[in-house]
């Protein structure tokens, strides 16, 4: 018994140091479990540091804010993007919604019947009683055809998201959008117009025969100058025109900060979104709000109203929209329209900025700034497609073309008849493009311009 007890003591005492070996061990593979992870983690923000400086040098492909814009305008602005100028709560400002409606009946909607009261002011007419209808609050009025809150929960007006959906959401009684007809009215925004109008030139104009003039007219998209007009001496030097000389500035001594609501473009009132306590921040630096003051020396204010930053004195000119006429000396152009983009290149400003929400960028010098966009919208419907219109119905297959081209001997060369003909109108093919390009006379046209840019003076009516 008392050798057996010795032995094991002996056994004992022989593995002490094991556990020390052990403990050692594990410390070890700490240590080293600790300096991998240090050097993986040192690699990895190296990596990252790496990365960000790459991405503020000059790279051939940018950010292309293009489809963002697209986005909005074909199916409307999502939940999550708020903050776009264009946001409703049933897209109402898409092209989606202006075909289909909320009811998925294409151009079954009723839309909105806007008016001249008897006061000459546009109104809201949706009984046909021919008179305004009444609204208790202005997120009730489709004429402040604006739904986003970034324009409605400013200060100035402090109408939640809540409330807008409540008067323009889902079972609401908001007219919808989906008229049965194309025009750029207040119920097709995206729409833009270029064309002519007539003005009456009064009675007591000379010469007389120069009373009735044409005129050219510019209706941008999401833009409607016709429903900016407070009176009767609204316009340029105090007279009666459709919309506010100054329609721009929505300050509350001009009586209508509302147009802020009725315009797609920034504005004074416009907000980027409330902050921790619940109060509106502007989205816009304005050189004429004292609060701003301070910002100017190192922020930009945002242009808008004439001669702030790159707008000229003529920024906000509409032409005879504004009672500014066309080809006065000093006009931006020979229209006396001016906005802040000329989208579709003809040298006229024609095109509103848009703030649909796009994320802040970084120059490569670590400068944040925010992407606007602008879009011009035309409506082709109306319009020839040489490519598709015509035929060649009127041409004589009994002779050679030789003698039917102009100065030919045949019967019906081209220099007095018409290489195509209409008929029913069943396809582009039975429309003759002829009676649109021709003009309504046999007198020639002594235009100096024909003669300069083709050599010589028209021979023939066609051409």
């Amino acid at each position: 018994m008392k050798r057996t007890l010795i032995k094991a003591r002996q056994h004992s005492e022989s593995r002490r140091g094991s556990t020390l070996l052990i403990v050692l061990a594990l410390l070890g593979l700490l240590a080293f479990t600790g300096m991998v992870f240090y050097t993986f983690a040192a690699q990895e923000r190296a990596a990252a540091d790496y990365f960000s400086e790459a991405a503020k040098a000059d790279v051939t492909v940018t950010d292309d804010p293009f489809p963002w814009g697209m986005q909005q305008i074909l199916t409307g602005p999502t939940n999550n993007q708020k903050g776009s100028i264009l946001w409703d709560p049933r897209t109402r400002h898409s092209m989606l919604r202006g075909t289909i409606g909320y009811d998925a009946v294409p151009h079954s909607g009723s839309g909105v019947r806007v008016i001249y009261s008897g006061a000459g002011l546009p109104v809201v007419d949706e009984n046909y009683d021919g008179t305004g209808d009444s609204f208790s609050t202005l997120v009730q009025n489709p004429l402040n055809f604006v739904s986003s809150p970034a324009a409605w929960s400013s200060a100035q007006f402090g109408v939640g998201e809540g409330d807008i959906t409540n008067a323009r959401g889902f079972g609401s009684s908001f007219p919808e959008p989906d008229v049965d007809y194309t025009y750029p009215d207040i119920n097709n925004l995206f729409l833009a117009h270029k064309g002519w109008g007539i003005r009456d030139n009064g009675a007591a104009h000379t010469p007389a025969a120069e009373r009735y003039e044409r005129v050219p007219v510019f209706i941008p998209s999401f833009f409607r100058p016709g429903l900016m007009k407070s009176s009767l001496a609204n316009g340029n030097g105090g007279n009666d025109t459709p919309t506010d000389a100054n329609w721009y500035d929505h300050s509350s001594g001009t009586g209508h900060p509302f147009y802020a609501l009725r315009s797609f473009r920034p504005s004074e009132h416009h907000i980027a979104g409330l902050d921790a306590g619940g109060n509106p921040v502007r989205r816009f630096i304005d050189a004429n709000n004292a609060a701003d003051a301070g910002l100017l020396g190192t922020i930009g204010a945002f242009p808008l109203r004439p001669n702030e930053d790159v707008n000229p004195a003529e920024f906000g000119r509409l032409g005879v929209y504004t009672g500014h006429s066309p080809g006065v000396a000093g006009g931006p152009d020979s229209t006396n329209m001016r906005l802040d983009q000329d989208n579709d290149g003809d040298g006229i400003f024609e095109g509103i900025w848009l703030d649909l929400a796009y994320p802040v960028q970084e120059t490569s010098a670590g400068d944040l700034y925010a992407t606007l966009h602008s879009f011009t919208i035309y409506d082709l419907g109306a319009l020839i497609d040489l490519n598709s219109h015509g035929n060649l119905a009127a041409l004589d297959r009994t002779e050679t073309l030789t003698a039917q081209v102009a100065g030919g001997g045949g019967s019906t060369p081209m220099n007095l008849g018409l290489l195509s003909t209409s008929n029913q109108g069943l396809g582009p093919n039975e429309v003759s493009p002829i009676w649109a390009l021709a003009p309504p006379t046999d007198a020639l046209s002594g235009d100096a311009a024909f003669a300069a840019w083709y050599g010589t003076g028209p021979t023939n009516r066609l051409e």
